[in-house]
């Protein structure tokens, strides 16, 4: 048997988590405080092997499944906007953009190293996170696509593949 190339599509309904954000629209302009029911899924690009499998997709689902746990019920902040000042200390996370001022509780605050909290940016930040997993890294992989959906009209989805 040959390697066949294959996509496979890992999309479960436990791959989602629920998190509240801001977008920021300029130096000066940002969106109201909201949430969503985020979905995460992936298209991973492999060969078949002579067992008739890929790889183990266990391990992939877990993988995201973990992601998804780490960013559920918080409030999601970059950490890498011009536009934002934030500072944390062990009981409380505080964060200004422009004359506003946030202040929650630290542990309800998940600080990503992105420059804003879009679907775009969390895509990227699942397959950064994904790629750097050894137990993902040392897979037959040759493309992994992730998309992050934060409702049935908007979602993003960012592509690596080996050179």
């Amino acid at each position: 048997m040959h390697k066949s190339p294959v996509c496979i599509h890992i999309h479960k309904a436990s791959h989602h988590f629920s998190a509240a954000h801001f977008t920021i629209l300029s130096a000066t302009r940002r969106e109201r405080l909201h949430g969503h029911n985020y979905q995460v899924s992936a298209n991973i690009e492999s060969t078949v092997g002579k067992s008739g499998l890929c790889f183990e997709y266990n391990k992939a689902k877990n993988a995201i499944q973990r992601l998804c746990t780490e960013l559920d019920e918080s409030v999601l902040m970059p950490t890498n906007s011009p536009h934002l000042k934030t500072e944390r200390t062990d009981q409380q996370a505080r964060i200004r953009f422009g004359g506003d001022e946030f202040v929650f509780p630290a542990s309800d605050v998940t600080f990503l190293p992105i420059s804003n909290i879009t679907v775009e940016a969390l895509a990227a930040w699942f397959l950064g996170r994904l790629k750097d997993i050894p137990e993902i890294s040392k897979l037959p992989i040759s493309a992994m696509t992730v998309t992050v959906s934060s409702g049935e009209s908007e979602h993003a989805s960012v592509t690596w593949s080996l050179p």
